[in-house]
């Protein structure tokens, strides 16, 4: 259960959290999950063990570095890259959708605190993945599309941030 591991964890959350969590990963296909009246049950995909390998073990501001040595040649090269490096031409444009969503976001009184809260998590990522010139993973923009997309208000906004992001 969720439930479980957020108590093992020492993780403090509200009551409705741990389905939200599980309804969101089982939507990203990261878990398959049985719900029930006290929560829900949960099985780790294959697609989520590879998103823990891939995003959950990463170190924070840290680039990605790639060793490739050339062999069979007389002068040995080696090439470093970081290909977790992305460069963001129009960061003031992005910052400004970002803002404006906050705006949104604050002012809306039909999101509950989890909506709210959930919504600024995947900015302050976006914020911080866009500052230090990193990859946003399809996944975080995926899950700030799904949150928002019932709720009329503010999925335009989120749309146009997705948008300019994938651009």
């Amino acid at each position: 259960m969720i439930t479980q591991v957020l108590v093992d964890g020492n993780i403090e959350f509200e009551m409705e959290e741990p389905r939200i969590l599980a309804k969101r990963l089982n939507q990203d296909g990261l878990i398959k999950a049985s719900f029930t009246k006290d929560g829900a049950f949960v099985k780790l995909t294959s697609r989520g063990i590879e998103y823990c390998e891939q995003e959950s073990y990463s170190t924070p501001n840290t680039p990605v570095i790639n060793l490739f040595s050339i062999s069979n040649s007389t002068n040995t090269s080696i090439q470093i890259g970081n290909y977790n490096s992305v460069l963001y031409n129009d960061k003031e444009q992005i910052d400004e959708k970002i803002e404006e969503l906050r705006n949104q976001i604050e002012e809306n009184t039909d999101l509950t605190e989890a909506m709210v809260r959930e919504i600024g998590e995947c900015l302050d990522e976006l914020d911080e993945k866009i500052s230090n010139n990193k990859s946003i993973p399809k996944l975080l923009l995926t899950g700030l599309l799904s949150t928002t997309a019932d709720i009329g208000t503010i999925y335009p906004y989120v749309k146009s941030l997705v948008d300019s992001l994938k651009s």
